[in-house]
């Protein structure tokens, strides 16, 4: 995802990983944060979204469903309240924002730009980039306007925001690594997300015995009984291992993600990669890999 349209090209896929959690960390946000203590601040939140979706998917009983089209919904008006916090309202109704079906038309042709990142901050400073233009200069809004905010519930822009940032060199550098990660948790937490949700409803749909085996696990673990104790279902082992094999056959990213190679390189096995230049690792070709 693109740093807020930066004039120096920067992209958080293509930094090195110490540049990137460098970055990170200049926002002072403590690594305990991060952890599943922090992310349980969110479960209120994720559980809403998710019982709407589920009071939505009840009113096609019987009938069939466009469970794709819901599970992006779902997962688009969650990261949606937790970056900006206020989320798209297409669960309510039933319809796609129209900023979301923006960012669906700009998604495609970052396909053949990754290859060759620096097109990208190329056409956004110059002629333009058509609807990721426009779902650029959206999301700078709607972080100025969140700044104004002080929600109710923290979201994951509040350890951002809320953090010091003294090593930035300027308010602009600041500003463009906020409006960048805004996005960044935008689109990378619903569009995986949605796509893995997505491939395990059809995996379970092949497969009704494991629907059944589902139940039966959940139903052992009581958890009908006490709906708002997440923590029940980290050890279930078959709900895991159904989400684990949905990531493993279908990863999100399945060409992988560009990292920098140090300057002085580095060797991979028996294999010496130069400094400076673009490695990948396609997750869909080593998961297959016996």
């Amino acid at each position: 995802m693109h740093n807020g349209g930066a004039k120096d090209g920067t992209k958080h896929s293509t930094l090195p990983v110490s540049q990137s959690h460098r970055a990170r960390d200049s926002l002072g946000i403590p690594l305990i944060e991060m952890t599943l203590l922090a992310l349980r601040n969110y479960e209120s939140r994720v559980i809403r979204y998710a019982d709407e979706l589920i009071r939505q998917l009840s009113t096609f009983a019987g009938k069939p469903v466009n469970i794709c089209q819901w599970l992006y919904y779902f997962t688009f008006d969650m990261m949606g309240d937790l970056s900006f916090g206020k989320p798209f309202d297409m669960l309510k109704t039933g319809q796609p924002h129209p900023v979301v079906k923006l960012l669906k038309t700009a998604m495609p042709p970052l396909g053949w730009m990754t290859p060759a990142p620096w097109i990208i901050p190329v056409l956004l400073n110059t002629v333009g980039a058509g609807p990721m233009s426009d779902f650029i200069k959206w999301s700078e809004k709607q972080i100025v306007e969140r700044k104004k905010m002080k929600p109710a519930e923290p979201d994951v822009m509040s350890y951002i925001i809320e953090s010091p940032s003294t090593k930035f060199k300027t308010a602009t550098e600041e500003h463009n690594w906020l409006v960048g990660d805004s996005r960044l948790i935008v689109v990378a937490g619903s569009d995986t997300t949605n796509t893995t949700l997505a491939f395990a409803c059809y995996h379970l749909a092949k497969d009704p015995s494991q629907v059944e085996k589902l139940r039966a696990e959940l139903e052992k673990a009581d958890y009908e009984t006490n709906p708002t104790n997440l923590s029940i279902l980290q050890n279930l082992d078959h709900l895991n291992g159904v989400i684990n094999e949905s990531l493993r056959l279908h990863p999100p990213l399945p060409g992988g993600v560009y990292r920098l190679s140090p300057p002085e390189g580095l060797t991979i096995g028996d294999h010496f990669i130069p400094g400076d230049i673009n490695i990948l690792t396609p997750s869909w070709v080593i998961q297959r890999c016996k």
